[in-house]
């Protein structure tokens, strides 16, 4: 295998055989790719976030914990952006390394806080996901406004904690051009890594068992809701029957049985039903009551013959219908 003939030099030249660094030289056409891919990410990102903070603070509706989990999250982004791309735009501009010294390592540090508490709040914004999805009932008790804040707050603790080694040892950092930060080289180098590892880890395996859990709430609200739609569909489809029955043009609507009064001389009133199936014969005999099936019923029911119209002009006691 060559060796590797990296110098302090830039551009093409500088490239060997197993260099596994990415692109990072200043001569064209990368420089002006890289700038023009930096200008690009820094106008849709500070846009973008700028536009999530506008309309949270403009809409009552969306004051929730979740989405100050989200402002919380703009904020780190818009940070990354205004510290990560005016460096490297000089740098790609000068084509030199920059000095690790003064505002250039509190910018670096700035850098790194923030792209660790945008990490860090993978965490809280899972918990309030699966709070929200799982136990929607205790939602609000739960994610108050103080818990949201705490949450936030432990985030951005835990960030500054683990990136602030390179300001509390000294100066020992160099220019790395290929990543374009300044490395740190302090003796607390190796523990900064381990707490960054697991600053990385926690939030990833909180994120995983949370939305592991949502997708267990989901399907098992998908496999009953699967139980119950069968029977509700049946259902429905019954009453349509039914209301396409009754409202059917042409047909006369379904009524109840009609009852007759018959007022006697002692002035005892016998009601009945007007035709049943137990005594259909016994009234077909009697002369002066007819009855007829519901589908051959005119639209004015004749309940008397003419024989029974005689009858009542002879008789001092009438028939009385209800």
């Amino acid at each position: 295998m060559a060796a590797n003939s990296t110098n302090d030099s830039f551009g093409l030249a500088n490239s060997t055989a197993f260099d596994w660094e990415p692109f990072y030289y200043a001569d064209p056409p990368y420089r002006e790719l890289q700038m023009v891919w930096l200008t690009a990410c820094t106008v849709l990102g500070v846009c973008g976030n700028m536009a999530l903070l506008i309309t949270v603070s403009c809409v009552q509706e969306l004051r929730t914990p979740g989405n100050a989990l989200l402002c919380a999250l703009a904020v780190a982004d818009i940070l990354q952006l205004v510290t990560k791309v005016p460096p490297s735009m000089i740098f790609l501009l000068d084509g030199k390394p920059l000095a690790c010294d003064g505002i250039f390592v509190i910018i670096d540090t700035v850098y790194f806080t923030m792209a660790q508490f945008s990490v860090n709040l993978i965490a809280p914004i899972s918990i309030d996901r699966y709070w929200y999805i799982c136990d929607p009932l205790k939602y609000s008790d739960t994610m108050t406004s103080t818990r949201t804040a705490l949450l936030i707050g432990l985030s951005f603790l835990i960030a500054m904690v683990t990136m602030m080694h390179p300001l509390l040892e000294g100066w020992n950092n160099y220019y790395n051009p290929p990543y374009m930060f300044c490395k740190y080289l302090g003796p607390a180098r190796k523990s900064r890594q381990a707490m960054t590892n697991v600053c990385i880890l926690v939030p990833m395996i909180t994120m995983a068992f949370c939305y592991y859990k949502i997708w267990r709430e989901i399907k098992r609200r998908q496999n009953r809701h699967n139980k119950i739609a069968p029977d509700i569909t049946s259902e429905m489809e019954h009453s349509e029957t039914v209301q396409m029955q009754k409202t059917r043009p042409g047909r006369p609507p379904i009524t109840g049985t009609h009852r007759v009064s018959f007022i006697s001389e002692e002035g005892d009133t016998d009601d009945g039903p007007a035709f049943s199936s137990e005594d259909d014969a016994s009234r077909l005999d009697q002369p002066c009551v007819h009855t007829a099936s519901q589908q051959r019923a005119a639209p004015s029911n004749i309940w008397l013959a003419e024989g029974c119209d005689k009858q009542s002009q002879s008789s001092p006691v009438g028939s009385t219908f209800v």
